[in-house]
């Protein structure tokens, strides 16, 4: 639960037009489908595998497979691992854009 409520809050610091934008070209999406859900959380765990992913958004293994295999084809998200099993998949987006808001925090003094 304590996962699931600083993802959510995660969510917030970062633009939603990140996967937005890529989103509307290339990916239609029905809501609360195992897609729809992914996108909401990858904010908050940019790295996952698909067991992860399928933990987070309260579903069986095959859907968030199935979001995550459109998702890397469109380009949104980004297998980081070798093969098809227990395999890793990172938004490179997001953790650019956590890396940009680390680097301007380190400015503050």
């Amino acid at each position: 639960m304590c996962l699931r409520l600083h993802i959510r809050y995660s969510a917030n610091l970062i633009p939603k037009w990140l996967l937005l934008t890529k989103l509307d070209k290339y990916v239609k999406v029905r809501a609360r489908s195992a897609t729809d859900l992914l996108l909401r959380l990858l904010v908050g765990a940019p790295v996952v595998t698909v067991n992860s992913a399928a933990s987070l958004i309260g579903r069986s293994f095959v859907h968030p497979n199935e979001a995550v295999t459109r998702l890397v084809e469109t380009g949104i998200l980004k297998q980081v691992s070798v093969g098809r099993r227990n395999r890793a998949i990172e938004t490179p987006e997001i953790i650019v854009a956590f890396a940009a808001l680390e680097r301007q925090l380190a400015h503050f003094e």
